[in-house]
């Protein structure tokens, strides 16, 4: 379809004034009512045929322009509400983002007090499994300082319990002219006796050593 300007309006009823009553005429004038006028190509064709032989049809064909329909924009209330309520929350989350440094006890526009006293105390709970493991492994190294010094004591003074049994006595009383044998079955029974009593001392400090370990996990705990 074309429209037909007032420039075309006026050629055409210019052209038909000079026609008398026909049905040229009567088309043109009711089709030219009205502000804007759309003519599609068999409208024009009827209009323009019986003027090619005495009329420039051409100049009123250079002066239409091809129409362009209005298009009325059909809206849903419903996906213009979902619209609305995206761009809100879109908002309120760029809000939210940008004060977040300001107010770090909000979060989606309400106040997290319990929320960060839940913070804290998971924060104080992972300190204090924290402190009891470094407690729990200082013990664990005192424990083992202990029975390094227990073992390497144990190792001198049976030692010294052999070595007395073996040479003291013949440094002692050299007229005695104990033989090797003798020594040496000395030496090991002093070294006996001596072993059992540092081996009872030493079992007898690791179950307080572990009696203490288990107090501090209580007290942490």
């Amino acid at each position: 379809m074309w429209d037909v300007t007032d420039e075309n309006k006026e050629l055409l009823m210019a052209w038909i004034s000079e026609y008398g009553q026909s049905e040229t005429k009567t088309f043109v004038e009711n089709h030219l009512k009205g502000k804007t006028v759309a003519l599609n190509y068999e409208e024009l064709s009827k209009i323009l045929m019986p003027l090619t032989d005495d009329f420039p049809v051409y100049k009123f064909v250079e002066r239409l322009k091809v129409h362009k329909p209005i298009v009325k924009k059909v809206t849903n209330p419903a996906y213009e509400a979902r619209i609305q309520k995206l761009k809100r929350e879109q908002e309120n989350r760029e809000y939210l983002e940008m004060t977040s440094s300001i107010d770090p006890n909000r979060h989606y526009g309400s106040e997290r007090l319990m929320g960060s006293f839940g913070e804290v105390l998971i924060t104080f709970s992972c300190w204090k499994k924290f402190i009891v493991f470094d407690i729990l492994y200082l013990q664990e190294l005192k424990m083992v300082n202990r029975q390094m010094l227990a073992v390497f004591n144990t190792v001198v003074t049976v030692g010294g319990a052999f070595s007395f049994g073996f040479f003291g006595l013949n440094y002692a009383y050299p007229s005695l002219n104990m033989g090797i044998e003798t020594r040496m079955t000395i030496g090991f029974a002093l070294a006996t006796v001596v072993f059992f009593a540092d081996l009872y001392f030493i079992v007898k400090g690791m179950d307080n050593m572990e009696s203490t370990a288990l107090e501090v996990v209580e007290m942490s705990f």
